[in-house]
């Protein structure tokens, strides 16, 4: 794979860069589908993906986050099977854990202002 980029002033937009990747036929074939699924361009579709390395780092045998923790991606129809299962007061449970994760997440990144719960 080979990436060129190229520094471009947009007054609208600001600064934006222009990547040039080199990919396979198969993956293109696979961008392609997933554009067509989801009436998108291309190239929304490829900045999509692109906007997840904000959030993640993908290795070759780990999905990790910025601060170098690992991560597991689950389909959200397995999750809410997983939730569905449990007790209601299991769910409740889970739920107060979340939300008390995600507090403290936000607390320590001084965020807890951007949140409504």
């Amino acid at each position: 794979m080979s990436i060129e980029k190229k520094g471009r002033d947009h007054e609208e937009k600001g600064v934006t860069n222009v990547l040039t990747v080199r990919i396979d036929q198969r993956l293109d074939q696979i961008l392609e589908e997933i554009k067509d699924r989801k009436h998108l361009t291309k190239a929304n579709v490829i900045r999509n993906y692109l906007e997840m390395a904000k959030y993640l780092i993908i290795d070759q045998s780990s999905i990790r986050s910025l601060d170098d923790r690992d991560l597991i991606v689950i389909k959200r129809s397995t999750f809410r099977k997983f939730i569905e299962n449990l007790e209601e007061e299991a769910q409740m449970e889970l739920g107060i854990k979340f939300a008390r994760l995600i507090n403290d997440i936000a607390r320590v990144q001084n965020q807890l202002e951007n949140f409504i719960f």
